[in-house]
């Protein structure tokens, strides 16, 4: 599991956009674990936790464009097109 508490770089900017998906279905999935497995992802659960409610904060920062962009361009792993404005990019990163 990475320890991404918010981002530190660019690079850790996308590897933390990656991580979302995985972190959203362990939180949801973890209410379905046995107590031995609740025990197992406990620690991994926690930094889910972490993970999305600093997703959740980033995207009440966001406008609806540059929300659209975050979902679709960097949690989905897709390229944004040559017309997305490097200032709406800029925003969502910092």
């Amino acid at each position: 599991m990475y320890k991404y508490y918010f981002r530190r770089c660019e690079t850790g900017f996308h590897k933390w956009c990656q991580r979302i998906y995985y972190c959203k279905e362990l939180i949801s999935d973890y209410y379905h674990f046995s107590d031995d497995m609740k025990e197992h992802y406990k620690e991994k659960y926690k930094l889910s936790l972490i993970i999305v409610n600093d997703y959740k904060k980033l995207c009440e920062s966001l406008n609806e464009f540059q929300k659209e962009i975050l979902n679709k361009y960097y949690i989905n792993g897709k390229l944004p097109p040559w017309e997305t404005s490097r200032e709406d990019r800029k925003t969502i990163y910092n």
